[in-house]
């Protein structure tokens, strides 16, 4: 789910995967999005290489989050909180 400032729950707030190979390099060109529903859920259902590491990114009304060196685990469960 993603939250704002104040944690309330955001529907249809745009949220980014970044895909790294190495965990210390770039992100890959290509970024992931994903909408969260009316019930404020989000789910990426894209393959990806077993050994990358993952980043998220989102921004709703000038509150943002982004977080990188997420594992495939911490993104099973991972809520955004806005900042």
């Amino acid at each position: 789910m993603v939250y704002s400032k104040l944690g309330q729950s955001r529907p249809n707030a745009v949220v980014f995967l970044f895909v790294y190979t190495s965990g210390k390099d770039a992100p890959l060109s290509h970024r992931y999005k994903t909408t969260t529903d009316q019930s404020r859920h989000f789910i990426f259902s894209e393959n990806i290489a077993k050994h990358s590491s993952f980043g998220l990114g989102c921004e709703v009304n000038g509150e943002s989050f982004h977080e990188n060196q997420l594992s495939r685990e911490d993104l099973k469960h991972d809520d955004i909180h806005l900042r």
